[in-house]
């Protein structure tokens, strides 16, 4: 088809998606949709793409394409969801699975012309410039829609109302809504689900594709769950057929009854059908699905036939026609195929019916949000050092050095294991996962190497050095605080703008702010444990911010810091040279203490949020609800709320029809009583002063006759503290304000107002006296004094109207400016040396030190809820620096002691545990040593505990195995008696060097008996030590190759096996073969040659890897490649190879002939001989470009399914007159042959240039042989 034609057929779709989903979205969505110009522009960019892709297929025949229904989907996405291009043409790639130069090739292409730019209307209009994608996920959500007079339970996405939750359901559908069971919500998942949701709405079919353990289940059945989906659910497997997808054949008192299968009782009944491991299915099955979802129809064995709406219309009316219900949807979960989970690559086959995203494990925050949830008393620098632990493993396995993929599952089931049995330290439980592998050396080396590197303690342990706590000091009396008053008032209520609203949301907010990650300095960490959990400077972070936001040449300056959940610290930075403020919000989750020994997880990022728009003259700042920051500007009477995450906001007037407030002449806020998720505004009226509280996106005012409102503070939710002074009134009066309640649909219970007024016995107790938000019900009511330098304690009851004893401590401590924690009732205040921490329910102060001191000062701070706290300082030179700290001594001692605990060793991992552990038995041998070592005599029997036998177990003297001493080990098979380690340690010295002595002559008899000399063996153990992990790493990603190769499959019509189901008719009637049995493919296939790779190896044996070895170890590498490729390939299925050297005297050297591979290490060591050999007595010279052309002629010789030649050599080819276009003319001459060349030595950039010139993916530099494998 002409890409005009399919341009014009992708535009005409887009449109039309736009115009169906029109109606049943929100307009809050649809106002983000693209122009019909917009769509016109991004179809003829897709239809670009797609040619690009094709184009690169040519020389990187493993490329993905994208098909013409691929196209129809992402277009019909992007038409509404203009954020969502990026991701979704990576996810129709499956760029996140597959190699890593596959993906690095696939993101060039994207990266020319498919990075998206938002603008301030939402509506994308240069979606193909080269700028950065800054789209933040949106995130799935659950609230209250009461914009239509009713209220609706509605699933939010971003913020945005997308579609009703049902509530219309049965009791019968009711009992198939799936029950997440154990799912802790995260970051992550909410995105995933929210990506869901969209689809679901359009009725698009789904497929999540990822590694097992990354949550596939868990996040399908949760989304569900919440939108009250009845489920079917249907779980594939090798034996599933094409009758088993569509009905289930039962055998009941001899009768056979056929049932719908979930698949066809979902289509009927409109129920969601989820099919778990489609890959594992024969292709064939999974093509059933294909007719379902694409034309609209499928027919049933029993005649029936399934069909859409639209099908219905074009086939002829029978009565077997049965509709698909209009709610019918289909979500399908994989595994990626090929190895390790052996599945079939349907992708290929019907990948492109489905709207596919590929799961991931969760980032560093999201897996700490989760894991946290199962490790309540785990301490948490332990779970952020399990976290980067996993996260390095997941970086071994897609760098190939790892056969199993380590997910959240094995790191959920270490934490599950931590949380319930905590004193079986942290590598008894790992081992509870690695000790699968145990056997596999090569593994376990690689997760010793990674778990040694993040969970190992130093030998010295942790060095406590936090603060001491200390009693406060102070004299204490009490009196008598009593309601002496009650009054009712009317209640007004005033809607705010919704903070759902997104800053592209024209009539929510037109101002633009920004969203760009930038990189923040990593602090070093060491082996002190204190309160800090994290130290940066932020000069990059500032002059990033400066860059980011078009004021590289200006001064940056942070003004306020605040912390708000998860983990979060928000940064008020000013630009002194343009007036312009900006929000940086910097992601300390992942912040470990400073005993702990890696370096910080998730703490170098920062997303910095532009206000620079917005006329704040002025601006106070507080954190409301934990995750929202206000910015409170009295002189420009305005407030702004932004979420520093998603950058949503919502910008409104502060004025008398905003709050509420009649007649209102001046106002102003509170900042210090945010916590409680109430924020007071304060205003003067002609007749008194008034009270508007901003909360749950509404205000709600009450206006006062007592006076002027001098304070004016939340105590706990829908109470305040209101302190009035008259005009005449020398004294302050404090009342107790009740607020109506909200009930769980954010509706108002009732529409007025109770005032307490609240006397004391002691009148001077209440001077300057300002009670501090509390939670819940139960805790103290406290409260300071700046007049008296005072702290007050007094009973929950006295809110409840009823009297209470107030106790009065004073002390010398300053309490004029104070951030406060309402859930550890503690507050920090700034002191000579720090930040002093005051702990008001056990009367207890410290100080914990400002870095840096005592050069440096303290520029804000402020405390969190969860007593975590940031600190800014600032030197006398200008450095500013962020500390985060925790400021819970009791949950300090505690990490300190659990961190302090963990002292077990990696090696400790794949071990067997110790007889302490397990009590195990061991073995009592009947002789002890004899002090005369032999082989023994041999019979073939076994014997154990003795001293006369040869292949003997627990005994000593003879050649065996599990004995107490003996001259080298020898197994010939019978069962282990292992004596205990005790036994081994009580042999004599002069023993234990016989026994060496004997192993030694052993082993050069041995090396004699197959030709190879000590000196011979030496070197190319040598040679190996150097490769063997590379080798093993090979090895694995070989076998990987060749384990579908010999997968099995079944034979049927035996007369013996398994019962075959297809044949219960046969069976009833006396049919004898009726069974199956599982075979290998080539039983049944014969050994199809057609199915053998051929592989040559094309080694440069020239004189420059001689002469140059001293250089840069090029002929050594040579060695080790040629050890590594035929140490890897002994023993291989299905692999033909040889290896061809070249050189100035022949460009055809055969070194391993084709069918006789190298068979034992004296083959292979004299192959590495005759390399070194070549190399140094050849003529000066080359012969590459005809050594690679006879290669092609030779591979080819005999017919194979797949044919490679592998050119290994250096770069030094410029010399000789050759150009990358004569390689290139060789790479690409014979389409039945995959040429690589790959460089292992260079003289400057020369290798690089090569690389760079040669067609993409078919030339590598390699100067490290340990690299050698994954280029493979």
């Amino acid at each position: 088809m002409p890409d005009a034609d399919k341009a014009k057929i992708l535009a005409e779709h887009g449109c039309i998606a736009i115009s169906r989903m029109k109606p049943l979205l929100h307009e809050s969505i649809m106002v983000s949709a693209m122009s019909a110009a917009d769509v016109h522009l991004l179809a003829n960019k897709l239809v670009a793409l797609q040619r690009q892709l094709s184009d690169a297929a040519a020389g990187t025949p493993t490329l993905p394409q994208l098909s013409l229904r691929q196209l129809l989907r992402v277009v019909a996405f992007a038409a509404i969801y203009p954020c969502e291009l990026r991701s979704s043409l990576e996810s129709a790639l499956l760029i996140k699975i597959t190699t890593p130069l596959v993906a690095e090739q696939l993101a060039g292409i994207l990266n020319k012309g498919f990075s998206t730019v938002k603008n301030t209307g939402g509506i994308i209009k240069r979606l193909f410039e080269n700028h950065e994608d800054t789209h933040v996920p949106d995130e799935l959500s659950v609230g209250i829609d009461d914009q239509r007079g009713q209220i609706q339970k509605v699933l939010f996405v971003g913020g945005k109302p997308l579609c009703d939750i049902r509530s219309d359901i049965d009791d019968s559908d009711e009992a198939l809504v799936p029950r997440a069971g154990n799912f802790h919500d995260n970051r992550l998942h909410r995105q995933i689900g929210a990506w869901v949701a969209k689809q679901f709405v359009s009725k698009t079919p789904v497929l999540l594709m990822g590694n097992q353990g990354v949550g596939k289940n868990k996040i399908v059945d949760n989304f569900l769950q919440t939108c009250r989906q009845p489920r079917q659910y249907i779980q594939l497997h090798r034996d599933t057929t094409v009758a088993t997808l569509t009905v289930n054949p039962s055998v009941a008192e001899g009768k056979i009854s056929w049932n719908d299968s979930p698949l066809v009782k979902a289509a009927v009944a409109g129920h969601v059908l989820v099919i778990d491991e489609i890959d594992k299915a024969p292709v064939e099955v999974v093509q059933l699905l294909k007719g379902l979802i694409d034309d609209g129809e499928l027919r049933l064995p029993d005649g029936r036939t399934l069909c859409s709406a639209d099908r219905m219309q074009t086939i002829p009316a029978t009565d077997k026609r049965v509709r698909i219900h209009a709610d019918f949807r289909v979500i399908v979960l994989a595994n990626p195929p090929g190895f390790p989970f052996q599945g079939n690559d349907f992708f290929r086959e019907c990948g492109d019916l489905f709207a596919t995203i590929v799961l991931d494990n969760p980032d560093a925050a999201s897996q700490l949000e989760l894991i946290r949830r199962y490790g309540p008393n785990v301490p948490v620098a332990l779970l952020l050092q399990l976290v980067q632990c996993f996260k390095s493993l997941a970086a071994e396995w897609e760098e190939g050095k790892l056969q199993y993929p380590y997910s959240t599952r094995e790191l959920i089931a270490v934490v599950k294991h931590l949380q319930a049995f905590p004193s079986d330290g942290v590598f008894q439980a790992l081992n509870n996962v690695f000790m699968f592998d145990a056997l596999d050396q090569a593994t376990m080396e690689v997760v010793r190497r990674v778990t040694h590197k993040h969970l190992k303690r130093g030998s010295t342990g942790l060095r406590w050095s936090a603060s001491p706590e200390v009693p406060l000091e102070g004299t204490s009396s009490q009196a008598e605080i009593t309601v002496t008053g009650r009054e009712v008032l009317n209640v007004t209520s005033t809607a705010a703008k919704p903070l759902r609203s997104t800053v592209s949301d024209p009539p929510s907010l037109d101002i633009p702010v920004h969203l760009r990650e930038i990189e923040l300095q990593e602090l070093a960490l060491g082996d002190t444990f204190d309160e800090t959990r994290s130290s940066s400077q932020l000069d990059s972070l500032m002059s990033e911010a400066l860059r980011a936001l078009g004021h590289q040449d200006g001064v940056c300056e942070c003004v306020g810091v605040h912390v708000l959940e998860q983990g979060l610290v928000s940064l008020l930075l000013h630009i002194q040279t343009s007036g312009t403020l900006a929000l940086a919000t910097v992601h300390t989750t992942g912040v470990v203490p400073t005993g702990a020994s890696v370096a910080p997880l998730g703490a170098n990022k920062a997303v910095v949020l532009d206000l620079g728009n917005v006329a704040l003259r002025a601006p106070r700042v507080a954190s409301l609800d934990g995750h929202n920051l206000m910015f409170v500007d009295e002189r420009a009477c305005q407030f702004l709320v932004v979420n520093p995450l998603s950058g949503e906001a919502t910008l409104a007037p502060i004025d008398g029809k905003t709050l509420g407030i009649d007649n209102l002449q001046e106002v102003q806020v509170d900042m210090g009583s945010a916590p409680t998720g109430s924020l007071p505004f304060v205003g003067k009226v002609p007749k008194g002063s008034a009270m508007a509280v901003f909360g749950s996106g509404k205000f709600r005012s009450v206006n006062f006759s007592k006076g002027d409102i001098v304070h004016c503070s939340a105590v706990r939710d829908n109470v305040f503290h209101v302190v009035f002074r008259g005009a005449r009134e020398a004294r302050e009066a404090h009342y107790m304000v009740h607020l109506p309640r909200v009930d769980e649909h954010g509706m108002y219970v009732e529409n007025e107002a109770e005032l307490l007024r609240v006397e004391c016995s002691q009148t001077e107790f209440l001077e300057g006296l300002r009670f501090l938000p509390s939670k819940g019900r139960k805790s103290k009511l406290q409260g300071v004094s700046a007049v008296q330098s005072s702290v007050f304690s007094a009973s929950q009851r006295l809110i409840d109207g009823a009297s209470s004893d107030l106790t009065r401590t004073r002390t010398d401590t300053p309490f004029s400016e104070f951030q406060y924690d309402a859930s550890s009732s503690q507050m920090t205040s700034l002191s000579t040396d720090g930040v002093m921490v005051t702990n008001l329910n056990r009367m207890t102060q410290r100080t914990i030190k400002v870095p840096g001191a005592p050069s440096a000062t303290v520029g804000a701070h402020a405390i969190g809820d969860n007593s975590m706290g940031a600190l800014v300082t600032r030197t006398p030179e200008g450095t500013s620096t962020m500390s985060v700290f925790d400021a819970d001594a009791i949950r300090l001692r505690r990490e300190f002691d659990a961190l302090s605990n963990v002292r077990e060793d990696s090696s400790m991992l794949g071990q067997t545990p110790t007889a302490a552990e397990l009590d195990m038995w061991y073995s009592k041998p009947r002789k002890t040593p004899s002090g005369a070592l032999k082989h023994g005599e041999e019979d073939d029997l076994p014997h154990h505990g003795g001293n006369t036998y040869a292949g003997g177990t627990g005994g000593t003297d003879t050649a065996g195995l599990g004995g107490i001493v003996g001259p080298y080990r020898l197994d010939k098979g019978w069962d282990i008696h292992q004596v205990s380690p005790e036994l081994k340690k009580q042999v004599p010295k002069h023993l234990i060097d016989e026994a060496k002595r004997m192993g030694k002559e052993a082993l050069l008899r041995r090396l004699s008996e197959i030709g190879m000399s000590e000196r011979e063996h030496a070197a190319y153990m040598h040679h190996f030590e150097a490769v063997k992990s590379p080798t093993q790493q090979l090895r694995r990603i070989l076998d990987g190759l060749q384990s579908k190769k010999t997968e099995r499959t079944w034979l049927r019509h035996q007369s013996d096996g398994v019962w075959d189901d297809a044949k219960l008719v046969e069976g009833i009637t006396g049919e004898r073969n009726v069974f199956k049995r599982r075979v290998n493919e080539d039983a049944v296939h014969h050994g199809d040659s057609q199915g053998v790779k051929r592989l040559l190896f094309l080694f440069d044996v020239s004189a420059s890897m001689y002469r140059f070895n001293r250089h840069d170890k090029r002929l050594e590498r040579l060695v080790e490649c040629a050890i590594l490729i035929t140490e890897a390939l002994e023993g291989s299925v299905g692999i033909e190879y040889s290896i061809v050297g070249h050189n100035g005297d022949s460009p055809n050297l055969e070194l391993v002939p084709w069918g006789a591979p190298p068979k034992n290490r004296k083959e292979r060591s004299a192959l590495c001989s005759k390399l070194i050999a070549h190399a140094q007595h050849c003529w000066s010279g080359d012969s590459t470009l005809e050594a690679m052309d006879r290669a092609l002629s030779n591979v080819t010789a005999k017919p194979a399914s797949d044919h490679f030649v592998f050119v290994i050599s250096d770069a030094n080819l410029a010399q000789y007159g050759y150009h990358a276009s004569d390689f290139t003319r060789l790479i690409q001459k014979d389409g039945r042959v995959q040429m690589f060349c790959i460089f292992i030595a260079s003289f400057g950039a020369q290798a690089s240039f090569l690389t760079k010139k040669l067609p993409p993916g078919k030339a590598f530099e390699c100067l490290d042989t340990r690299e050698l494998p994954l280029v493979l």
